[in-house]
């Protein structure tokens, strides 16, 4: 009977240890860009400022920018940590009695900006 020998190969999955056989001077497996479980996704600082309703539509400011349902342009915002304010283009997809749907460039998702008289 021929026993066959031992594994003595270890294959670790942790991402930060070891290295990468086909690239060794890599360090893509230890970085880490995507937000964890429990990490909140950073949101831009955007205000709904006022909403304008006439016979021909309505009108909201954002960030002290005038919008129009399905309208896209940009708005200056300073989120939190920046050194200087800068541009973001958003989109308003969606304007409501109380609330405006907003689509920005930097975020994954659209999301519903509140207005409070």
């Amino acid at each position: 009977m021929v026993v066959a020998p031992e594994n003595l190969s270890v294959f670790d999955n942790a991402p930060c240890q070891g290295k990468d056989p086909f690239y060794p001077n890599s360090s893509r497996r230890c970085t880490n860009s995507m937000p964890g479980p429990g990490e909140p996704k950073k949101m831009l600082p955007l205000v709904v400022n006022a909403m304008l309703s006439s016979s021909s539509g309505t009108l909201v400011s954002i960030n002290g920018c005038s919008f129009a349902a399905k309208e896209t342009g940009k708005v200056q915002v300073q989120p939190v940590g920046a050194p200087q304010p800068r541009m973001v283009r958003i989109q308003v997809l969606e304007i409501q009695k109380n609330q405006v749907l907003i689509k920005a460039e930097e975020e994954e998702t659209s999301r519903w900006l509140p207005w409070k008289r």
